[in-house]
C-alpha cells in the first residue's frame, strides 16, 4: 500500500499516455517510490515520483482507464493497494475504486538503460522544434523518416523530406558519443518534446536514453541512414540575397496562400531591390498578391515556391529578420535567421509554367 497526492499521480500517468495506443497497459511498481513503466515497443517511458510506501507491490493495469479514474478524483491524498487477485484499490475520499489488473510477470522486459557516455544539451527543445516539421509522416521514406543527430562541436539535428532541408544546433556539456548512423523517429521526438528540461542524453548501439529529473525515455533508433545532406548545400556566397522582416513575410504568405490551391500549393514571388511581391492564382476562386518591403542585392528574379514550406521554415525561426539567399530560379533557397547562426533552412523552388 502507498499514499501520494492526487496531482503527483496524475502527472506521472499523464506522461505515459502517448505510448498506450497499442498495448494500453502500464506496469506499476511500488518500492521506496512509485514507478510507472509504459511501452509501445519503440519507446519505453519510466516515470517516478515520491510516495509513502507501507508495503511494496507491482501490477500490470489498463493505463488509460487508470488515468481517467485518477483525473476524476478530488484533489487530496490517494491510496493505492492490491489484493491477491491483482485488483488495484484506488481511494481518495469520498471516492473509491477497485480496478482489474494482471500479474506483473506479464509485463514486457525492461530495456537496458546503460550508455557509454551522457551529455546535456543546452536547448534541445528548440532544436527539435526547428527540424520537426520537415520530417515526412510516411514511415516508408527510408533514411528520411527521422531526425539525424551528429556532433559538430555542437549537437546538430537535421531533417529533410527531399524538397526541403533544415538543421539546428545547440551547445552541450558532457561527452557526446553518437553512433555513426543515427536516426531518431518523429514519434520519439514527440515524446522528448514533452519532457521537462534539462535533459541528459546517452546513446547505445541502436537506441538512445533521455533522462529528465523524474522521467527516463528509452527509444529505439530508426533503421535507416540519413542522406549526405552537406552535398546539397551551396558553397560560396549566393548571387542574390534579400533581408526581410520575418513576421511580415509570414503574414503575406498566409494571406496569399488562400489562393494557392494547386497540388503543390504554389506561390509566385517576384524579388526586386526594395520589394518582393507574393502572388497566387486559383482557377476556382481567384487571385491574390501582396507586397513586402525587402533589402535586396543582385538582379531581380521571379521564383515559385510551395507556400507551406516557406511558412513552416519561417515560423520555426525566432529572430525578427531573416536573410534569404539563392542563385537562379531553380537553385536551392537558403533561409538564415539574422543574428543566430545555429540554424539553416533550405527550400527547393518550384518550376513556374
Amino acid at each position: 500500500m502507498l499514499t501520494l497526492p492526487q496531482k503527483n499521480l496524475l502527472d506521472i500517468l499523464s506522461a505515459v499516455q502517448g505510448l498506450l495506443a497499442k498495448t494500453g497497459k502500464i506496469h506499476i511498481v511500488a518500492t521506496d517510490r512509485l514507478e510507472i513503466v509504459a511501452t509501445d515497443n519503440e519507446n519505453t517511458i519510466i516515470t517516478n515520483t515520491a510516495a509513502t510506501v507501507e508495503s511494496s507491490f507491482a501490477i500490470l493495469i489498463d493505463g488509460r482507464h487508470l488515468f481517467a479514474v485518477v483525473k476524476s478524483l478530488p484533489q487530496g491524498t490517494v491510496t493505492l493497494a492490491i489484493d491477491d487477485r491483482f485488483r488495484l484499490s484506488v481511494d481518495c475520499a469520498p471516492a473509491s475504486f477497485k480496478l482489474a489488473g494482471e500479474d506483473p510477470q506479464n509485463a514486457p522486459a525492461m530495456p537496458s538503460l546503460d550508455t557509454a557516455a551522457e551529455f546535456t544539451p543546452t536547448n534541445l527543445h528548440r532544436a527539435i522544434e526547428q527540424v520537426f516539421f520537415g520530417i515526412p509522416n510516411e514511415e516508408n521514406r527510408y533514411g528520411l523518416n527521422g531526425a539525424h543527430f551528429e556532433d559538430t562541436g555542437n549537437l546538430r539535428l537535421a531533417s529533410t523530406d527531399g524538397s526541403r532541408l533544415q538543421y539546428a544546433e545547440t551547445l552541450y556539456t558532457g561527452e557526446v558519443k553518437v553512433p555513426s548512423k543515427i536516426l531518431v523517429s518523429k514519434k520519439t521526438l514527440s515524446e522528448i518534446r514533452k519532457l521537462p528540461a534539462p535533459l541528459t542524453i546517452g546513446f547505445q548501439k541502436r537506441a538512445m536514453v533521455v533522462r529528465s529529473e523524474s522521467v527516463t525515455l528509452h527509444a529505439r533508433l530508426v533503421d535507416g541512414e540519413f542522406p549526405p545532406y552537406r552535398r546539397v548545400l551551396p558553397t560560396g556566397d549566393p548571387k542574390r540575397t534579400i533581408r526581410v522582416d520575418r513576421a511580415r513575410m509570414i503574414e503575406a504568405l498566409r494571406r496569399v496562400s488562400l489562393e494557392a490551391q494547386d497540388k503543390a500549393s504554389t506561390v509566385r514571388i517576384m524579388f526586386e531591390h526594395e520589394e518582393m511581391t507574393i502572388s497566387a492564382r486559383s482557377i476556382e476562386h481567384g487571385e491574390a498578391s501582396h507586397p513586402v518591403s525587402v533589402e535586396m542585392t543582385g538582379d531581380p528574379i521571379t521564383m515559385g515556391f510551395n507556400v507551406v514550406f516557406l511558412i513552416e521554415a519561417l515560423t520555426a525561426i525566432q529572430t525578427e529578420q531573416v536573410q534569404i539567399g539563392f542563385d537562379e530560379a531553380l537553385s536551392p533557397c537558403l533561409i538564415y535567421p539574422i543574428g543566430d547562426d545555429s540554424a539553416l533552412f533550405v527550400v527547393m523552388p518550384i518550376r513556374l509554367e
